[in-house]
């Protein structure tokens, strides 16, 4: 198999189509009669339901041809069965999503989201590899998708948008990154208080920063005073620089906004599926959504710098007390998060999120 290059932008808005999928299957709107069209623009969850069947029955991989989505794409109502958030095996919306593509009929076409949205995505079969919106794609590309609103459980390679594609974090280069099965595109923050430009990436419907901030300001620190720690691992900050140190439109995340990220990920694997591939003691992470976290270690007024290497600290918004406050941490040799207070005057680590 061909490997796959997808280079998605997950659009973390609610949108719909006009109308929700009704169940049936259409092929004839769009493809019977015009088999050797090069191009398609799909309009209806029923031509999304057509693409599907023509693809896992071997009758078309639309190989060498452009399908555009022309529509947000609604293939439930996400208000229905008290709301898509409650969705499970035994909360079931109306209509069960097949994937495109399956382990011997792949989906080989290019895929234009057209920053168009899928809502609704419901799919239960936890004994089935290869669940996704697309199951199994390859020598294609899947671009510009945004999806919301969906319950997935699969068995093995299952992903919101593709359940199984060839990519790893040890893919990622420059401008694109590997998010859970998916290469997708880096986005871009550009900081126009020093000019500096740091990736961000998208995870469930929140825009994180692919870095630790690196803004020079009073009461931030480089890990022993050197700049080229600065330039690896971003500055290090007292608690009341942090909670100004981000960007206009962005901001230090909150406990909640962490504690979303960790559930969104898994809350008992999130630090070794956000820990970059490199750059720790043990280099044990794997780095699943290009969140590429890394050991800045801390700076305390106490000891001095420390545990460079070996953890990473960041603080969020919420407060202990007047002295303390709450931060994040993951390091070496775990899979999941803690959540410690810390003495505000101590320096640790900054993400921002997008406002």
């Amino acid at each position: 198999m061909k490997k796959l290059t997808i280079a998605i932008f997950l659009v973390p808005m609610l949108l719909f189509a006009q109308s929700v999928w009704n169940g049936t299957i259409d092929i004839n709107s769009w493809y019977t009669g015009n088999e050797s069209a090069t191009t398609y623009t799909l309009t209806t969850a029923e031509q999304l339901a057509g693409l599907a069947q023509l693809v896992n029955n071997g009758t078309a991989t639309f190989s060498g041809k452009a399908i555009t989505l022309g529509a947000n794409i609604a293939l439930n109502d996400t208000n229905a069965q008290g709301g898509w958030r409650k969705w499970n095996e035994s909360n079931a919306p109306a209509n069960k999503w097949i994937p495109i593509g399956n382990a011997a009929n792949n989906f080989k076409g290019k895929f234009d989201g057209n920053s168009k949205v899928v809502s609704g995505l419901y799919i239960n079969n936890s004994n089935a590899d290869y669940q996704g919106l697309f199951g199994v794609a390859s020598d294609g590309s899947i671009s510009n998708l945004g999806l919301t609103g969906f319950y997935l459980a699969g068995g093995k390679y299952a992903g919101s948008i593709v359940g199984f594609t060839h990519c790893m974090a040890s893919n990622n280069n420059d401008t694109q990154y590997c998010s859970d099965g998916v290469m997708r595109n880096y986005g871009a923050l550009h900081d126009n208080r020093d000019g500096k430009t740091y990736k961000i990436v998208i995870i469930g419907t929140q825009i994180w920063m692919a870095e630790n901030l690196n803004y020079n300001v009073n009461g931030s620190k480089c890990h022993k005073d050197l700049e080229s720690n600065c330039n690896t691992y971003g500055r290090l900050y007292d608690w009341n620089t942090a909670i100004t140190a981000c960007p206009i439109g962005w901001h230090l995340s909150s406990y909640d906004e962490w504690y979303t990220l960790i559930m969104t990920i898994d809350y008992s694997m999130a630090g070794k599926k956000l820990k970059a591939i490199n750059g720790w003691n043990t280099n044990d992470g794997t780095d699943n959504y290009g969140f590429s976290a890394l050991p800045a270690g801390n700076y305390s007024i106490t000891y001095g710098f420390s545990d460079i290497y070996g953890s990473g600290y960041w603080w969020n918004t919420r407060e202990y007390d007047t002295t303390q406050a709450w931060m994040w941490m993951m390091s070496n040799g775990t899979n999941s998060m803690s959540s410690i207070r810390s003495n505000k005057s101590n320096l640790f680590s900054v993400r921002c999120l997008k406002d």
